[in-house]
């Protein structure tokens, strides 16, 4: 059961005590590194796995909610679980900027500071463009970007920001005909547990999740690497990351096709983590925020990593502003 006063523990012990060392080694664990590039042994449950804990509570354990909501066909995810745009994720920023008709946007002018304008009504965003005088203020940044931001204005808020860690991640995508394999790989992919001591974290066939990503001929994969796990692996060089990722690769391949292409991205300080306690950062955050009317947070370092709870946030953030606006 979880702690009777609601206190929170980690991913790790929740999982262990109810389903055993072997289900957060070999399952939880690589899962939830792939995801949210985490330590499973910091991770809040009460943060990350709400549900099942909602189930335990309701239903007095794990194993009879879990039951309950097999048996409930609403439970039942529909269609597949694997989604994203044609185009690229980038379509769906460039649809928005199309939408937009009475929105200046600037960029390439990094913002250094928001502080209140004289007589406390509005806000002051600074940056090297010049200042811009604002009614309401959204951050719509990473939150340890959102602390030094915000530094100047609150620093009991900016402090509980910057308490959120980020780590890293990078991403080694190849390219290989499939002539030169000898079967195409199942599946849609894999998950490397931290018990085999491999610096790859979870690898994708991006041609087997969407088709339309690559030519028929060509299989499309995707390495992750970093996180929690191997926050130094960023102080590698290129060709070295490329080496390890491509070398491990063909371990599970058990061959050495030669790639036809490769790419490499960096994502520097890009995954929160939900440490336990999250939930009480969050709480303290929203009592900062409430002292400074018309700033609101949008991101992913509050409530959910994914798009959808990005998007989520932001709606909750415009929709606030909107409401303060309105009621000046």
């Amino acid at each position: 059961m979880p702690r009777p006063d609601g206190q929170d523990t980690s991913v790790a012990d929740f999982l262990r005590q109810r389903l055993g060392n072997q289900v957060v080694e070999r399952l939880a664990e690589p899962l939830l590194a792939a995801v949210y590039g985490a330590d499973v042994d910091s991770l809040s449950a009460r943060t990350v796995l709400p549900q099942l804990i909602a189930l335990e509570e309701k239903h007095g354990s794990l194993w009879r909610g879990v039951r309950a909501a097999a048996a409930d066909g609403r439970a039942r995810p529909k269609g597949s679980l694997f989604l994203t745009l044609r185009d690229g994720v980038g379509e769906l920023v460039r649809n928005l900027q199309e939408r937009l008709r009475r929105t200046t946007v600037r960029t390439g002018f990094a913002a250094a500071s928001v502080r209140r304008e004289p007589g406390g009504r509005g806000f002051c965003v600074e940056s090297r463009a010049g200042q811009t005088e604002a009614d309401a203020v959204i951050v719509a940044t990473p939150a340890h970007a959102a602390g030094r931001l915000l530094r100047e204005l609150d620093g009991g808020l900016a402090e509980q920001l910057g308490a959120i860690q980020y780590h890293s991640s990078v991403i080694v995508a190849f390219g290989f005909e499939k002539a030169a394999l000898r079967s195409e790989p199942d599946g849609f992919g894999f998950v490397v547990p931290r018990s085999e001591r491999k610096r790859l974290v979870a690898c994708t066939w991006v041609s087997t999740k969407f088709p339309f990503r690559s030519p028929p001929e060509q299989l499309l994969v995707r390495c992750f690497l970093g996180g929690a796990r191997d926050p130094a692996i960023l102080a590698e060089s290129d060709d070295r990351l490329v080496e390890i990722a491509f070398g491990e690769l063909c371990e599970i391949f058990g061959e050495r096709p030669q790639p036809a292409f490769h790419r490499l991205y960096r994502w520097e300080r890009c995954m929160p983590q939900y440490a336990v306690g999250h939930l009480r950062r969050l709480e303290e955050i929203a009592a900062r925020l409430a002292e400074q009317r018309g700033l609101f947070l949008a991101g992913n370092g509050y409530k959910g990593i994914g798009i959808p709870d990005c998007i989520q946030s932001a709606s909750a953030a415009a929709t606030g502003a909107l409401r303060y606006l309105q009621e000046k």
